[in-house]
C-alpha cells in the first residue's frame, strides 16, 4: 500500500504539488490532470528522483520520502516514465536483461521472467535481437513497460504511457496495461481518461498541484462537468 500525506514538492523553491494526499493499493489507481498539473512531479517524488519539500510517502508502512532512487527500487517500486526509458543502441533482449539484473531478487530466473514479458508483448519477442532504437513508438513504450515489470515490482508507476501514440496503438497499449495490472498495484497518471478510465476503481484529479476530486469512475461519468472536461461527453 502506497500512502501519501500532505505532500508538497517542486523545483528550485517553487512548489508544483501543494499538500496532496492519496493512497494506492492493489489494482489500478488513476491520477488525471492536464499538462502542468503536477503528475510527473508526483511520480518523481515517489520514486526518489525528486526530494519532497514536506509531507510523507510510505510503502507498506515504511517511509520512503528521504530514500534514494536505487533504495526505493530495491523496495519494489518500478517506474515507466513519460515517453519511456530504453537504451536505443542495445537490443531488446539486452534492455530487459539489464533491468532484471539491476534489482536483486531471492528467486526467479531471467529466462522465466523474460518469457513472461514476451508472452505479454509478442512484438518484443519477434524483435528481441533488434536494436531498441529501431522499434516503433508503441513498441518502445511496450519495451519500457517490460523493463519495469521484469523486476517484479510491488508497485508500478506509469507516467502518461499513451502520450504521443497513435489512437490504434493507444488502444493496444491500454489493453496490455489492463492485462499486466491484474494482481499488481499500479499508479497511473494520464490525460487520456476516455481510453483509460475503465482500468481503475479509484480516480484522483490533479489541478495546479492540488487534488480537486477523488472518487470512482462512475462518479466522473455521473457528473456532467467532469464528463465534459475529462471524457468530452457533457450530455444533459
Amino acid at each position: 500500500m502506497l500512502e501519501i500525506e500532505n505532500l508538497s514538492a517542486g523545483y528550485f523553491g517553487s512548489k508544483v504539488l501543494n499538500g496532496i494526499s492519496l493512497t494506492a493499493g492493489e489494482g489500478t489507481t488513476l491520477v488525471a490532470g492536464a499538462n502542468g498539473a503536477g503528475k510527473s512531479t508526483l511520480i518523481k517524488s515517489i520514486n526518489g528522483s525528486l526530494r519532497p519539500i514536506s509531507g510523507s510517502i510510505s510503502l507498506d508502512g515504511k517511509k520512503i520520502d528521504r530514500m534514494n532512487p536505487h533504495s526505493i527500487a530495491l523496495m519494489g517500486i518500478a517506474t515507466v516514465p513519460e515517453r519511456g526509458r530504453i537504451f536505443g543502441s542495445m537490443s531488446v533482449e539486452d534492455n530487459l536483461r539489464v533491468s532484471f539484473e539491476s534489482v536483486r531478487r531471492e528467486k526467479g530466473s531471467y529466462e522465466d521472467s523474460v518469457e513472461n514479458i514476451y508472452e505479454i508483448f509478442s512484438d518484443l519477442k519477434e524483435k528481441r535481437n533488434d536494436k531498441a532504437g529501431t522499434l516503433s513508438g508503441g513498441q518502445q513504450q511496450m519495451l519500457s513497460i517490460g523493463r519495469a515489470i521484469i523486476t517484479s515490482p510491488k508497485l508500478l508507476l506509469m507516467d502518461e504511457p499513451t502520450t504521443g501514440l497513435f489512437p490504434r496503438t493507444v488502444r493496444e497499449l491500454v489493453s496490455k496495461i489492463s492485462e499486466i495490472s491484474q494482481g499488481m498495484s499500479l499508479l497511473l497518471t494520464e490525460q487520456n481518461l476516455a481510453e483509460t478510465l475503465f482500468l481503475t476503481r479509484k480516480v484522483y484529479i490533479l489541478e495546479s498541484g492540488k487534488i480537486v476530486f477523488s472518487g470512482t469512475p462512475d462518479d466522473i461519468r455521473g457528473n456532467k462537468d467532469l464528463r465534459n472536461i475529462y471524457l468530452g461527453t457533457g450530455g444533459n
